[in-house]
Protein backbone atom coordinates (compact mmCIF):
# COMPACT_ATOMS: atom_id res chain seq x y z
CA UNK A 1 0.00 0.00 0.00
CA UNK A 2 1.32 3.43 -0.97
CA UNK A 3 2.20 5.95 1.69
CA UNK A 4 -0.22 8.83 1.83
CA UNK A 5 0.20 12.28 3.37
CA UNK A 6 -1.43 15.67 3.40
CA UNK A 7 0.23 18.20 1.10
CA UNK A 8 -0.46 21.92 1.39
CA UNK A 9 -0.40 23.79 -1.91
CA UNK A 10 -0.59 27.55 -1.89
CA UNK A 11 -2.32 29.50 -4.62
CA UNK A 12 -1.66 33.16 -5.24
CA UNK A 13 -3.91 35.69 -6.89
CA UNK A 14 -3.27 39.26 -7.99
CA UNK A 15 -5.54 41.81 -6.39
CA UNK A 16 -5.87 44.96 -8.49
CA UNK A 17 -8.41 47.43 -7.24
CA UNK A 18 -11.70 45.56 -6.95
CA UNK A 19 -10.52 42.68 -9.14
CA UNK A 20 -9.05 39.36 -8.05
CA UNK A 21 -7.06 37.96 -10.98
CA UNK A 22 -6.30 34.25 -11.17
CA UNK A 23 -2.99 33.33 -12.86
CA UNK A 24 -4.36 29.89 -13.68
CA UNK A 25 -7.10 31.47 -15.80
CA UNK A 26 -5.90 32.36 -19.34
CA UNK A 27 -8.62 35.02 -19.51
CA UNK A 28 -6.83 36.93 -16.72
CA UNK A 29 -3.34 36.82 -18.29
CA UNK A 30 -3.72 40.08 -20.21
CA UNK A 31 -4.88 41.97 -17.13
CA UNK A 32 -2.10 40.51 -14.98
CA UNK A 33 0.43 41.55 -17.63
CA UNK A 34 -0.99 45.07 -17.74
CA UNK A 35 -0.77 45.53 -13.98
CA UNK A 36 2.69 44.01 -13.61
CA UNK A 37 4.03 46.10 -16.52
CA UNK A 38 3.30 49.38 -14.75
CA UNK A 39 6.68 51.00 -13.93
CA UNK A 40 7.64 50.14 -10.36
CA UNK A 41 4.79 47.70 -9.77
CA UNK A 42 6.93 44.57 -9.57
CA UNK A 43 9.61 46.38 -7.58
CA UNK A 44 7.01 47.29 -4.95
CA UNK A 45 5.75 43.71 -4.76
CA UNK A 46 9.29 42.33 -4.60
CA UNK A 47 10.30 44.62 -1.76
CA UNK A 48 7.21 43.46 0.09
CA UNK A 49 8.43 39.88 0.09
CA UNK A 50 6.67 38.68 -3.05
CA UNK A 51 9.55 38.42 -5.54
CA UNK A 52 9.25 34.63 -5.77
CA UNK A 53 5.52 34.85 -6.26
CA UNK A 54 5.98 37.35 -9.11
CA UNK A 55 8.42 34.96 -10.78
CA UNK A 56 5.76 32.27 -10.56
CA UNK A 57 3.18 34.56 -12.13
CA UNK A 58 5.52 35.51 -14.96
CA UNK A 59 6.49 31.88 -15.67
CA UNK A 60 2.85 31.08 -16.35
CA UNK A 61 2.69 33.68 -19.12
CA UNK A 62 3.53 33.41 -22.79
CA UNK A 63 7.04 34.61 -23.69
CA UNK A 64 5.77 37.86 -25.21
CA UNK A 65 3.95 38.74 -21.99
CA UNK A 66 6.98 37.76 -19.90
CA UNK A 67 9.16 40.16 -21.91
CA UNK A 68 6.60 42.92 -21.52
CA UNK A 69 6.62 42.57 -17.74
CA UNK A 70 10.39 42.14 -17.32
CA UNK A 71 11.23 45.11 -19.55
CA UNK A 72 9.13 47.49 -17.46
CA UNK A 73 11.21 50.02 -15.49
CA UNK A 74 12.11 48.71 -12.04
CA UNK A 75 11.06 45.11 -12.65
CA UNK A 76 14.46 43.43 -12.96
CA UNK A 77 15.79 45.73 -10.26
CA UNK A 78 13.12 44.60 -7.80
CA UNK A 79 13.50 40.91 -8.61
CA UNK A 80 17.30 40.82 -8.74
CA UNK A 81 17.67 42.70 -5.49
CA UNK A 82 15.30 40.34 -3.75
CA UNK A 83 16.97 37.05 -4.49
CA UNK A 84 15.60 36.28 -7.94
CA UNK A 85 18.44 37.31 -10.30
CA UNK A 86 19.04 33.68 -11.27
CA UNK A 87 15.34 33.14 -11.91
CA UNK A 88 15.28 36.16 -14.23
CA UNK A 89 18.18 34.70 -16.20
CA UNK A 90 16.32 31.39 -16.54
CA UNK A 91 13.30 33.23 -17.90
CA UNK A 92 15.52 35.11 -20.36
CA UNK A 93 17.12 31.91 -21.64
CA UNK A 94 13.76 30.71 -22.93
CA UNK A 95 13.00 33.95 -24.82
CA UNK A 96 13.70 34.97 -28.41
CA UNK A 97 16.70 37.31 -28.96
CA UNK A 98 14.54 40.37 -29.57
CA UNK A 99 12.72 39.72 -26.29
CA UNK A 100 15.98 39.18 -24.43
CA UNK A 101 17.34 42.42 -25.86
CA UNK A 102 14.23 44.34 -24.82
CA UNK A 103 14.59 43.14 -21.23
CA UNK A 104 18.35 43.65 -20.95
CA UNK A 105 18.06 47.13 -22.49
CA UNK A 106 15.53 48.24 -19.89
CA UNK A 107 16.82 50.96 -17.53
CA UNK A 108 19.11 49.41 -14.92
CA UNK A 109 18.32 45.80 -15.84
CA UNK A 110 21.80 44.80 -16.90
CA UNK A 111 23.37 46.54 -13.91
CA UNK A 112 21.08 44.74 -11.48
CA UNK A 113 21.83 41.33 -12.97
CA UNK A 114 25.59 41.93 -13.29
CA UNK A 115 25.93 43.12 -9.71
CA UNK A 116 23.97 40.14 -8.43
CA UNK A 117 26.41 37.61 -9.84
CA UNK A 118 24.93 37.17 -13.31
CA UNK A 119 27.49 39.04 -15.47
CA UNK A 120 28.73 35.83 -17.12
CA UNK A 121 25.18 34.68 -17.81
CA UNK A 122 24.36 38.04 -19.41
CA UNK A 123 27.43 37.80 -21.65
CA UNK A 124 26.39 34.33 -22.81
CA UNK A 125 22.92 35.58 -23.66
CA UNK A 126 24.31 38.53 -25.61
CA UNK A 127 26.83 36.35 -27.49
CA UNK A 128 23.99 34.30 -28.95
CA UNK A 129 22.18 37.36 -30.31
CA UNK A 130 22.50 38.85 -33.81
CA UNK A 131 24.90 41.80 -33.94
CA UNK A 132 22.19 44.44 -34.05
CA UNK A 133 20.64 43.02 -30.88
CA UNK A 134 24.03 42.88 -29.22
CA UNK A 135 24.58 46.53 -30.06
CA UNK A 136 21.17 47.44 -28.67
CA UNK A 137 21.96 45.78 -25.34
CA UNK A 138 25.47 47.18 -25.04
CA UNK A 139 24.21 50.66 -25.97
CA UNK A 140 21.89 50.72 -22.97
CA UNK A 141 22.94 53.34 -20.39
CA UNK A 142 26.05 52.21 -18.45
CA UNK A 143 25.87 48.70 -19.96
CA UNK A 144 29.51 48.46 -21.02
CA UNK A 145 30.69 50.15 -17.84
CA UNK A 146 28.73 47.73 -15.66
CA UNK A 147 29.97 44.62 -17.45
CA UNK A 148 33.56 45.86 -17.55
CA UNK A 149 33.42 46.68 -13.85
CA UNK A 150 32.38 43.09 -13.15
CA UNK A 151 35.37 41.64 -14.98
CA UNK A 152 33.85 41.31 -18.44
CA UNK A 153 35.80 44.00 -20.33
CA UNK A 154 37.53 41.36 -22.45
CA UNK A 155 34.25 39.66 -23.32
CA UNK A 156 32.66 42.98 -24.29
CA UNK A 157 35.67 43.79 -26.46
CA UNK A 158 35.36 40.48 -28.32
CA UNK A 159 31.71 41.23 -29.00
CA UNK A 160 32.63 44.67 -30.31
CA UNK A 161 35.36 43.35 -32.61
CA UNK A 162 32.85 41.11 -34.39
CA UNK A 163 30.37 43.96 -35.00
CA UNK A 164 30.24 46.24 -38.04
CA UNK A 165 32.05 49.54 -37.47
CA UNK A 166 28.89 51.63 -37.20
CA UNK A 167 27.58 49.38 -34.43
CA UNK A 168 30.92 49.53 -32.63
CA UNK A 169 30.69 53.31 -32.76
CA UNK A 170 27.11 53.27 -31.50
CA UNK A 171 28.15 51.26 -28.45
CA UNK A 172 31.36 53.16 -27.69
CA UNK A 173 29.69 56.55 -28.04
CA UNK A 174 27.45 55.80 -25.07
CA UNK A 175 28.48 57.63 -21.86
CA UNK A 176 30.84 55.53 -19.78
CA UNK A 177 31.56 52.87 -22.43
CA UNK A 178 35.09 53.93 -23.39
CA UNK A 179 35.92 54.89 -19.82
CA UNK A 180 34.73 51.52 -18.52
CA UNK A 181 36.91 49.60 -20.97
CA UNK A 182 39.91 51.86 -20.46
CA UNK A 183 39.68 51.60 -16.67
CA UNK A 184 39.69 47.82 -17.01
CA UNK A 185 42.83 47.36 -19.08
CA UNK A 186 41.49 47.71 -22.63
CA UNK A 187 42.81 51.15 -23.60
CA UNK A 188 45.00 50.00 -26.50
CA UNK A 189 42.26 47.77 -27.86
CA UNK A 190 39.80 50.67 -27.87
CA UNK A 191 42.34 52.85 -29.71
CA UNK A 192 42.75 50.14 -32.36
CA UNK A 193 38.99 49.98 -32.84
CA UNK A 194 38.92 53.77 -33.21
CA UNK A 195 41.68 53.77 -35.82
CA UNK A 196 39.64 51.46 -38.06
CA UNK A 197 36.52 53.64 -37.95
CA UNK A 198 35.37 56.32 -40.34
CA UNK A 199 36.04 59.92 -39.27
CA UNK A 200 32.40 60.57 -38.35
CA UNK A 201 32.37 57.42 -36.19
CA UNK A 202 35.64 58.40 -34.51
CA UNK A 203 34.20 61.82 -33.79
CA UNK A 204 31.06 60.37 -32.25
CA UNK A 205 33.04 58.10 -29.93
CA UNK A 206 35.52 60.75 -28.82
CA UNK A 207 32.67 63.19 -28.19
CA UNK A 208 31.10 60.85 -25.63
CA UNK A 209 31.34 62.09 -22.04
CA UNK A 210 34.55 60.88 -20.42
CA UNK A 211 35.94 59.14 -23.52
CA UNK A 212 38.97 61.34 -24.22
CA UNK A 213 39.80 61.78 -20.55
CA UNK A 214 39.44 58.06 -19.89
CA UNK A 215 41.82 57.10 -22.69
CA UNK A 216 44.30 59.86 -21.89
CA UNK A 217 44.39 58.85 -18.23
CA UNK A 218 45.46 55.35 -19.26
CA UNK A 219 48.36 56.38 -21.47
CA UNK A 220 46.68 56.97 -24.82
CA UNK A 221 46.84 60.77 -24.89
CA UNK A 222 49.14 60.87 -27.92
CA UNK A 223 47.08 58.36 -29.90
CA UNK A 224 43.89 60.26 -29.13
CA UNK A 225 45.50 63.56 -30.10
CA UNK A 226 46.57 62.05 -33.44
CA UNK A 227 43.04 60.88 -34.17
CA UNK A 228 41.55 64.23 -33.19
CA UNK A 229 44.11 66.03 -35.34
CA UNK A 230 43.07 63.95 -38.33
CA UNK A 231 39.47 64.98 -37.71
CA UNK A 232 40.26 68.71 -37.72
CA UNK A 233 39.00 70.47 -40.86
CA UNK A 234 41.80 71.16 -43.30
CA UNK A 235 42.06 74.94 -43.85
CA UNK A 236 43.40 75.76 -47.32
CA UNK A 237 46.80 77.42 -47.15
CA UNK A 238 46.72 81.05 -48.20
CA UNK A 239 49.11 82.38 -50.84
CA UNK A 240 52.55 83.03 -49.41
CA UNK A 241 54.11 85.27 -52.03
CA UNK A 242 53.09 88.22 -54.16
CA UNK A 243 53.38 86.01 -57.23
CA UNK A 244 50.97 83.52 -55.67
CA UNK A 245 48.58 86.30 -54.69
CA UNK A 246 48.66 87.96 -58.11
CA UNK A 247 49.19 85.43 -60.88
CA UNK A 248 51.00 87.01 -63.78
CA UNK A 249 52.82 89.51 -61.57
CA UNK A 250 56.57 89.53 -62.14
CA UNK A 251 59.17 91.12 -59.91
Amino acid sequence: MSTIRIVERKSYFLEAGDEILNPSEPADFAKIETHLSVPGAVRTLAYNGKAGVVIGLVKAMALKRQASVLSAPGTVWGLANNGEAGAVIELLKAMWPEQQAAVLSAPGALWDLAYKGQASAVIELVKAMPHERQAAVLSAPEAVWDLADKGKAGAVLELLKAMPLDQQAAVLSEPGAVRGLADNGKTNAVVELLKAMKPEEQGAVLSAPGAVRGLAAKGAAVAVADIKRSLAPQVPRGPRSRAEKFPGYHV
